[in-house]
Order: structure tokens, then C-alpha cells, then sequence
């Protein structure tokens, strides 16, 4: 059996996440399966001894920059062919598992061409006779004609689509999907644990404040304003006592964002950076509180037992809340006094140990909602088989 893996980021943590808890759970259900993870992810070179890694550019990865100076992109764009690019389809794959977390809806502003790319790769997925399921992920919404597009694809083309949510669910349905082919589980990461690193056993009990570039190039708030927002926060938590730290779960651009916000301030905070999704996970479950833009930064805290904040660009972070029975957990970056009362709240020992036990409680129902997920692709995908 070959098992092709999609929607894995390069920098991504959460993807990476979602990753490794579908290669553990492929080495349960299908031992023998050969795995392809359709990434240049570099960060996935730690898997290679445990999977075939697949780059998304299926020529060798020293021409990427040879064809990007020639303009052999741009050109192929032009003229309507397929890029190259993770849309290229491999043959004899039995089954493609997307797990892109989030990656349909008006905020992709999709153009004609990305959409002729997910047509060409869905159809010929099909022809080939693969079988395809959409992991747990955001949809939505879907206000726009080329956003609504891409819904009657995923209707005339996937196999099974997982929501994250109701509020996913609804966006598919609206936009015009079966409701047939539509599952509704939450986030399956809470099963990966965490490794702290040795150097970051020190930040243990401390409050940890994740930025997000996307708050800003989503048009939720300016660079300046957003910058502001998190030194009030930080400030305020520092005259409460606590000690704090900066966290860049992401890339270059969160890292950059963290610098900003550590160079407006009157003091010196760390800013910790460049650790795999693991052990980022691990850092924010030592956390005594996490406030959060980045979706994933939440999830790792919530299904660590550890209270956690959001600010917010998309639906996903509320349902998640509300997943581990979370209520008045989103900031709002225009209203600082509502902020910080939000964080005053969590603060409070008592309090923050009541949520503590409310998520050890709610974590064990999100493990046993990951493994009906499991078991219901797994069901799916066998019943296609024996129907061949």
C-alpha cells in the first residue's frame, strides 16, 4: 500500500503535528504502507529514516533557483500548465491524506489558476483510481465566487472531508458540498506529547505570549497597533509579578514580529525560537499561562492542561476554545481593558488551577473524538476498496 501525504508546511508547526499523529497512526492501522510526505519542509529531514520524503518539486531541488531567476514560473503559469510544484500527481498511490490545517477559504484569495491546479490534481488523482481524505481542518468562509469554486471541487472530487467544527461544516454546506461526504471531529494533535528542551526548563511556570504575523496581513490590526497591544500585555503581567517570554512558533516572519515587540520594550525578555514542533510543544506545556495568535500555539496549550488566551483572524480559534469548554477566551486586540481583565483572571492561582482540571477533563474526550476519527477514515477507506 502507498500512502501519499499532503498539506505540510515548510515552517508550519501545527502541520508537522498533524503529521506525526498520522504516521503514528498509519503504522497501527497499515504497518507495511510506504509513506510520501509532499513537502520541502526541511525540517522533516528528523523522519527520513521512518518515510520516503517527497519534495513538492519533483526535479532536483538545485534547479528551484536556476528556474526562479529564468522566470520558468511565471512562464509556465502563463500559458496554463501545471506548475511544478506539490500539485504533481504520482502514480500507483493507493490513498492521499490531506491534513493542511487551514486552507480554504476567502482569506487564500484563490485566483483562476490555483483553482485550474486543484482541478488538474483532483481529476487526475481520480484517473489514477486514488483514494482521497481531508483531515480535521478550518473551511471557510466561502463568500467569494473563486472560494465557492473550490467547495464544488472538493464535492465532485474528494472522497471524505473532515471540519474541525460546525462552523466549518456549515461554510462547506452553504457553498454547496454533500453533506454526505462531511465528518465533523476536532484537532487530532493532542495525541503527540511535547519534549522540553534541556535549555528551556527554565522558562517553566512563566506566561508565554505567541505573536502572529497573519493578525496583521489579514487586516485584524496594523503592525503598530498589534506591536502595542502585546507590550501592554507584557508589561501588565510583568507588574503582576510573573515572569514572561516571547515564543516564534512559525517562521521568519513571527520571528521578526517577536523582535519588534522585544525591542519596544523598556526590559529584556527572552525570545525563544527555533525548536521543532515537538519541543515547541513542550515549552508551552511548562507555560503557567499562553496567550496566542497562532491556532496550534493554542491547541499545544489546551491539550496540555495549560489556560490559554487567543487572539483571533478566523472562527477556528473560538470552536477550539470551546472544544476543550473554554468560555471568554478570545482577545480582542482594540480593547486592551478587556484584554487585560481577561488576563487578570487567569492569573488568579485559584482560577488558573480550576481550568487546569477542566482541561485534564475535557483533553480525555478530545482523545477519545481523535480516535473515532481515525477509526471512521480507516472504515471509509477499506469500504472503497472492497467496493473496487
Amino acid at each position: 500500500m502507498i500512502i501519499q501525504i499532503d498539506g505540510v508546511g515548510k515552517t508550519n508547526k501545527g502541520a508537522h503535528l498533524m503529521l506525526i499523529a498520522t504516521l503514528n497512526e498509519i503504522k497501527k492501522q497499515y504497518p507495511d504502507a510506504k509513506v510520501y510526505v509532499n513537502s520541502s519542509s526541511k525540517e522533516l529531514y528528523a523522519l527520513r529514516d521512518n518515510v520516503a520524503l517527497e519534495y513538492s518539486f519533483f526535479y532536483p531541488f538545485f534547479f528551484q533557483r536556476v528556474l526562479d531567476k529564468l522566470f520558468i514560473h511565471k512562464i509556465i503559469s502563463e500559458i496554463k500548465f501545471i506548475k511544478l510544484s506539490k500539485f504533481y500527481v504520482r502514480k500507483n498511490v493507493d490513498l492521499i491524506i490531506d491534513i493542511g490545517g487551514f486552507q480554504f477559504g476567502d482569506q487564500w484569495n484563490f485566483n483562476d489558476m490555483k483553482n485550474i491546479l486543484w482541478e488538474k490534481y483532483l481529476t487526475k488523482q481520480r484517473e489514477n483510481g486514488t483514494k482521497s481524505i481531508f483531515l480535521p481542518q478550518a473551511f471557510g468562509p466561502f463568500t467569494r465566487e473563486r472560494s465557492q469554486r473550490i467547495v464544488k471541487l472538493l464535492n465532485q472530487y474528494a472522497g471524505l472531508v473532515f471540519a474541525r467544527d460546525i462552523k466549518s461544516r456549515d461554510n462547506l454546506i452553504n457553498s454547496g458540498m454533500n453533506n454526505d461526504k462531511i465528518l465533523v471531529y476536532p484537532d487530532f494533535t493532542a495525541s503527540v506529547k511535547g519534549v522540553i528542551p534541556e535549555k528551556c526548563k527554565k522558562y517553566g511556570g512563566r506566561v508565554c505570549f505567541i505573536p502572529n504575523c497573519k493578525m496583521i496581513s489579514n487586516n485584524i490590526s496594523d503592525d503598530h497597533e498589534y506591536i502595542a497591544y502585546f507590550c501592554t500585555l507584557i508589561n501588565f503581567v510583568k507588574e503582576r509579578g510573573y515572569d514572561v517570554f516571547l515564543l516564534n512558533h512559525e517562521g521568519n516572519g513571527d520571528l521578526v514580529l517577536c523582535n519588534k515587540i522585544k525591542d519596544k520594550l523598556t526590559y529584556d525578555i527572552p525570545v525563544v525560537s527555533g525548536y521543532n514542533a515537538i519541543e515547541t510543544k513542550g515549552i508551552i506545556s511548562i507555560s503557567y499561562l499562553v496567550i496566542s495568535s497562532r491556532f496550534h500555539g493554542c491547541a499545544n496549550a489546551l491539550s496540555s492542561s495549560v489556560p490559554c488566551l487567543a487572539t483571533s483572524w478566523n472562527h477556528k480559534y473560538q470552536t477550539l476554545q470551546e472544544e476543550y469548554g473554554q468560555k471568554n477566551c478570545i482577545l480582542d486586540v482594540h480593547d486592551i481593558n478587556g484584554s487585560i481583565s481577561q488576563i487578570e483572571t487567569l492569573l488568579n492561582r485559584v482560577k488558573n488551577n480550576d481550568v487546569r482540571k477542566q482541561l485534564d477533563i475535557r483533553i480525555a474526550d478530545i482523545h477519545k473524538l481523535n480516535s473515532e476519527m481515525w477509526q471512521s477514515a480507516w472504515k471509509w477507506y477499506d469500504s472503497q476498496v472492497a467496493n473496487v
